[in-house]
């Protein structure tokens, strides 16, 4: 599996793949309040953008605020959890790319079976 990511990593015409907080990983989002989260709530996801996680709770909520005001927070640090969600998003989209001309395939073979059965259907 690490010997395909870094073939897809290494072809010309792959394109960058970012990690971001709607690929699944776990911690990365809130989904309530800051005031609900927990010390090591918090870590996650400071861990998550690849941010210090050193210091009492204050420091971390106001790290979290300052990230998020800057808009940066929505991108992922890629090393997370031994890039495991950046190599699992490589292989989703590289199976996704794979599959592409097989649904074109289908879709153009069924435009034809339809065209044809209207085609037999109206000459008779």
């Amino acid at each position: 599996m690490a010997e395909d990511l870094t073939e897809f990593k290494l072809s010309s015409s792959a394109k960058a793949t970012i990690l971001t907080e709607n690929d699944g990983v776990p911690g990365c989002k809130f989904e309530c309040e800051l005031a609900n989260y927990t010390v090591e709530q918090l870590k996650r996801w400071l861990k998550c953008r690849g941010l210090k996680q050193a210091g009492k709770r204050e420091d971390l909520l106001a790290r979290v605020k300052d990230n998020l005001t800057s808009g940066n927070h929505q991108i992922l640090d890629s090393s997370i959890d031994n890039g495991t969600w950046l190599e699992t998003k490589i292989l989703r989209e590289k199976n996704a790319e794979s599959l592409q001309p097989l649904r074109k395939t289908v879709y153009s073979r069924s435009l034809h079976n339809l065209w044809y059965l209207l085609s037999t259907h109206s000459s008779e």
